[in-house]
């Protein structure tokens, strides 16, 4: 029984992230209230957004920053699969396996695939497993602008005409939101990392553990807030199908993001935000994307969306096992945190 119990505490200690990562989905999935109490009106979200970018951005070094945004094949290859490589490849696997998900739910599917990445998932995985902070922080931003205008041709181009409405998204609301929400925060921490530059060192554990925190309050909120469309959905027969395919989508893409990677050259610190970065996608921008497009038909809409919340939880328990047994090796200081680089100023 003693080596039982040991055995089973070795193995927490060993996979904890990802097993905080799961009582987070958890709690949130049956437990959404607290969501209320922690989270009032929506205000806590964008203050702990806030301060896990400003984290990254007193962790890196300015000379890094500055270096990493002339990588341009990197960008362009994060861009590229983003755009073009994860659509195609949807629309690729649906030929075959779309007879068994829901017409709704497909379409679902499709326009998943045609979103930009995460805002601040991607960047806090890149970071704490030993990635490119900077390119993560880049093309998070990128791709959302450019969704302003590719998502809605790409949703064109994919999906069944007569499926889609006329709305838009206003492309100065997204521009807004996302200096509000990424440059600022990055721009105030790089602002206080320079008295402090020569100790940051000191800081890389308590930084480290409250990013942790963070992304796991992250998670909660965002499952608490879709626990209902979750547990009050169709039968599970119904979305057995979908949760199935998501997975082996994102499998394959992360197996595809390593080997292109690979073969583009990228070296591993690279590879590492390509995946991160090139295999998420996001809710934030997904849902107002998506209504636009889609929000006609509200009992239609509701089944178009669920293929975004799926993916959004199966990305992020991935996302976690590959920080815990791909890039276990690396810890939030092993990345982009490292004491000043000789000749920063």
């Amino acid at each position: 029984m003693t080596g039982a119990i040991a055995k089973t505490l070795h193995v927490l200690r060993k996979n904890w992230f990802i097993a905080a990562i799961l009582a987070s989905f958890a709690f949130g999935l049956y437990l959404p209230r607290g969501e209320g109490l922690l989270n009032p009106r929506g205000t806590a979200k964008p203050l702990l957004i806030f301060i896990l970018l400003f984290l990254s951005g007193i962790s890196i070094p300015t000379e890094r920053i500055i270096r990493d945004l002339r990588d341009f094949r990197l960008h362009l290859f994060i861009q590229g699969f983003i755009f073009l490589v994860y659509p195609l490849l949807t629309w690729l696997l649906l030929l075959p396996l779309g007879t068994f998900i829901n017409p709704s739910i497909q379409i679902g599917i499709l326009a998943l695939s045609c979103l930009p990445s995460t805002i601040s998932s991607c960047i806090f995985f890149s970071q704490v497993s030993g990635g490119n902070t900077t390119a993560a922080v880049f093309n998070a931003a990128v791709s959302n602008i450019s969704a302003v205008l590719l998502t809605p041709l790409l949703f064109a181009l994919l999906i069944p005409a007569g499926e889609t409405a006329s709305a838009a998204v206003s492309p100065a609301e997204v521009y807004a939101s996302l200096v509000k929400t990424i440059i600022l925060p990055i721009l105030v921490g790089q602002g206080a990392r320079y008295p402090l530059r020569k100790n940051m060192d000191r800081f890389k554990g308590l930084i480290g553990n409250l990013s942790n925190v963070i992304i796991f309050l992250l998670v909660y909120f965002a499952v608490a807030r879709s626990s209902k469309a979750i547990l009050e959905s169709a039968s599970l027969q119904l979305f057995a199908g979908p949760l199935v395919f998501l997975s082996v989508l994102n499998a394959l893409v992360l197996v595809l993001i390593h080997s292109l990677g690979r073969t583009a050259g990228l070296d591993r610190r690279n590879r590492i935000t390509a995946l991160f970065v090139g295999s998420h996608k996001t809710l934030a921008l997904g849902l107002p994307l998506t209504a636009a497009v889609f929000g006609g038909d509200p009992e239609h809409y509701a089944f178009v969306i669920l293929p975004l919340i799926f993916y959004y939880h199966i990305q992020l328990i991935s996302s976690g096992v590959l920080r815990v047994h791909v890039f276990q090796k690396h810890t939030f200081a092993d990345s982009d945190f490292t004491p000043p680089e000789s000749g920063e100023q």
